[in-house]
């Protein structure tokens, strides 16, 4: 009992001491049979430690008809089963705590019914690799008491027991038939998902004909649910394990043409209005040299740094072109119209 780690068993240990100790320090001639002491001490510290193992048992049946939980519970028993105190209605308590985590499995059973349509997935989670998760977090709630009551085997051979079981079996197949459906039917969209890099770099608004980078979002949700698979240790293609490979890249190099197409939108937003016309011609040639990224280039080319290069190329002559035209107009057109004025 000394070494007993049940929170609020402390007192209970200290009385143990002192009474064991209160023994212990009394002086007995055993063979002197004129004084009853040793038997009128034995016989009151047998009453103390009755009395000590009735508030125990109280202080146990309360505690654990406070516990809802059915593996803390499970836990809690199995220390003071540690304990070797008789009489503490050990059995009565794994039969009681049974009963509990059998509804703890109709329990589960119905959230798996209510949710299994539109689980509740972790905000930092992809949609398929967060679904297999939800399904992997309502199976551990059973397994981890499962595998504890396994170590007490005595209690799962009952009526109650073999019952709680079939009933243990038949929502832990569920869930797998779950995590397998969700699972295949990813490792079959991988290949429809990667057909997104075949896309151009680089998309015309049809209204605005502004310009876009067009990386596909789903590759990344792709790269993301590779990550989470591999990590919940189930297969990953070949083809997703090459694209979480060149996760860098792609974001590079969406990067790299995302601040192309801003230089290119604040060089054109240079042009006076009223010198558009005239700077016209070049900027279709800049047109001409980005038409490569919306026609014949994808995010699987192996020249478009290549590319990269020719635009800012293309984008530095026509800002120079800009500027002499600005510098034109400030400089003289209106200095003359000032003087003229």
């Amino acid at each position: 009992l000394s070494d007993c780690k049940i929170e609020g068993m402390e007192g209970f240990a200290s009385r143990l001491s002192v009474l064991v100790a209160g023994m212990k320090k009394k002086p007995y001639n055993m063979l002197d049979q004129r004084k009853a002491d040793y038997d009128q001490d034995y016989d009151e510290f047998k009453t103390n430690i009755a009395e000590l193992h009735a508030g125990i048992r109280q202080f146990m049946d309360n505690t654990f008809d406070r516990l809802t939980n059915t593996q803390r519970a499970l836990q809690l028993l199995r220390k003071y089963e540690r304990l070797g105190i008789p009489d503490l209605d050990i059995e009565e308590k794994y039969a009681k705590i049974l009963q509990n985590f059998g509804k703890d499995i109709e329990k589960t059973s119905k959230i798996y019914s209510q949710q299994k349509s539109d689980p509740p997935v972790a905000r930092d989670m992809p949609p398929i690799a967060g679904k297999i998760s939800w399904a992997r977090q309502l199976f551990r709630r059973m397994q981890e008491p499962m595998e504890m009551f396994q170590e007490h085997p005595s209690v799962l051979q009952t009526a109650e027991g073999k019952r709680t079981i079939r009933n243990y079996n038949k929502v832990a197949k569920v869930l797998l038939e779950f995590e397998v459906l969700y699972h295949r039917a990813w490792m079959r969209q991988v290949d429809a998902m990667k057909a997104g890099l075949a896309a151009s770099l680089i998309v015309r608004h049809p209204e605005t004909n502004q310009l876009f980078v067009n990386f596909d979002p789903s590759i990344l949700t792709l790269i993301k649910e590779t990550e989470c698979m591999a990590r919940l240790g189930l297969e990953v293609p070949h083809a997703a394990k090459g694209l979480r490979q060149k996760q860098g890249h792609f974001k590079e190099l969406y990067n790299k043409l995302q601040l192309m197409l801003e230089e290119n939108n604040r060089v054109r937003g240079k042009v006076p209005s009223a010198f558009h016309e005239l700077i016209k011609p070049h900027l279709a040639k800049v047109d001409r040299i980005l038409e490569p990224g919306l026609t014949m280039l994808s995010w699987t080319s192996i020249n478009i740094d290549a590319y990269v290069e020719d635009v800012y190329a293309g984008i530095g002559v026509l800002e120079l072109l800009i500027n002499r035209v600005n510098d034109i107009s400030a400089y003289r057109i209106d200095d003359v119209l000032q003087e003229m004025a």
